[in-house]
């Protein structure tokens, strides 16, 4: 506002040979103006430097501008490129940025979408028939990850996806009790190169030890009464591998095992993910850890907290989420950060709107699910911010408002 007041000088001049160039969209004068405008939507400050280092050149521009005292439009298109030339400038180095960011999250996009479509076609394998639920779970879901990555990295990675392919079937042939018994030797031999072949893969995806633990320590007690009878029994010729009777105590420890469950026909039908994981690297480079602000707790962490599901119902919580559906890429938020306000633009949001990215000042990144958006709306640390036309909206206010009153004089009688 304090702008376009001190450009009124020049604005008058243009006035007097074209009174109503401001109903004219592409006339120079309004396209300067309106520019100026919408950038100065990037700031929620006016007393900040940032502001300050975007206010300055504007300010010297208009000021240019009223010294020469022009009505020609060409010196305020002149006016417009110089200052969108500085503006480039600064937008080039934070899309470099946005886009080294971006590229995190796209590519975990395409690799959950890859990961899903794998883990149907496992699902379609004969081999899967009654293997145990957390064996399906682990196919479905961290492994055809590891297998859609190496799939996206061809042809270089070949071999390992080779290897990764060869470990399913490996792993399924290993719970097959009804086989392994007869050929303990068989399972000796392939289980300690499958359990390294599947760590390697989780290595590489990017999951760590702590992540999969749970899974290789239900395989392991899957695995030990055949391989604990065969290390019991080994015998010179410990490379037969005639079937080996077992007592009845490792026996029934075979059966009790809770991992030896069939799956139930919910985990026999793999489910698309509702948002595409990321590992910790990724999640770092696409700026979920920014979004954890320490004044409102963890909110990231308790994204993938699905007791607290239910808080969704809330009819607060669903004008929040539509609230954030109806945000197109572009659209403006102040966000609370950190122990400060941030204006920030959203510059990618997931095709299943499960995950966001906005981007404050600087390129710096702000990603975040759809549960921890939707927590924020609610408590008002993330707030849409309007950002339409500011000349057309104000043509249309006096429109509104019509002419001023005309006075009747006022009679000397």
């Amino acid at each position: 506002r304090e702008a376009v007041v001190a450009l009124e000088p020049a604005l008058l001049q243009q006035a007097m040979t074209q009174p109503r160039f401001f109903g004219e969209d592409n006339h120079p004068a309004r396209r300067l103006v309106e520019s100026v405008a919408q950038r100065s939507f990037r700031y929620n400050d006016e007393f900040s430097e940032e502001f300050d280092s975007f206010f300055a050149p504007v300010r010297e521009a208009f000021r240019t501008l009223n010294e020469r005292a022009s009505d020609d439009p060409k010196a305020f298109g002149e006016t417009l490129e110089q200052l969108r030339g500085h503006w480039r400038s600064q937008d080039e180095r934070e899309e470099q940025v946005k886009n080294d960011q971006l590229r995190a999250l796209r590519h975990a996009e395409d690799r959950q979408a890859l990961a899903d479509r794998i883990a149907w076609d496992l699902s379609q394998r004969p081999d899967v028939e009654n293997a145990p639920g957390f064996i399906l779970d682990f196919i479905y879901g961290s492994w055809s990850l590891v297998l859609a990555s190496a799939e996206m990295g061809l042809p270089a990675t070949q071999e390992d996806l080779n290897a990764y392919r060869k470990a399913v079937s490996d792993l399924l042939w290993s719970i097959k009790k009804d086989v392994t018994l007869r050929r303990p030797a068989e399972l000796f031999r392939i289980v300690p190169g499958l359990v390294k072949t599947l760590r390697r893969g989780l290595e590489v995806l990017g999951k760590s030890p702590a992540e999969t633990q749970t899974f290789f320590d239900a395989l392991l007690r899957l695995h030990e009464p055949v391989l604990g009878l065969r290390r019991a029994k080994v015998r010179s010729d410990s490379g037969h591998s005639d079937p080996i009777p077992l007592d009845d105590e490792a026996a029934t420890a075979l059966l009790v095992l809770e991992e030896l469950a069939p799956a139930t026909p919910e985990q026999r039908v793999p489910k698309a993910a509702d948002q595409p994981w990321l590992g910790k690297n990724e999640m770092a480079s696409a700026g979920f850890e920014d979004t954890i602000a320490t004044d409102y707790g963890s909110l990231h962490g308790a994204e993938f907290d699905t007791s607290t599901s239910g808080a969704l119902e809330d009819e607060s919580a669903l004008d929040a989420e539509q609230l954030l559906l109806s945000l197109r890429e572009g659209a403006w938020v102040d966000l609370y950060s950190h122990g400060e306000w941030l204006r920030a633009q959203l510059t990618w949001a997931s095709n299943r709107g499960t995950l966001f990215m906005f981007t404050s000042r600087g390129g710096r990144a702000h990603s975040m699910t759809k549960r921890v958006c939707v927590r924020l709306i609610r408590n008002r640390w993330l707030r849409p911010v309007e950002a339409r036309p500011v000349v057309q909206a104000a043509l249309d206010a006096v429109l509104t408002a019509g002419p001023p009153p005309v006075l009747e004089p006022v009679s000397q009688h």
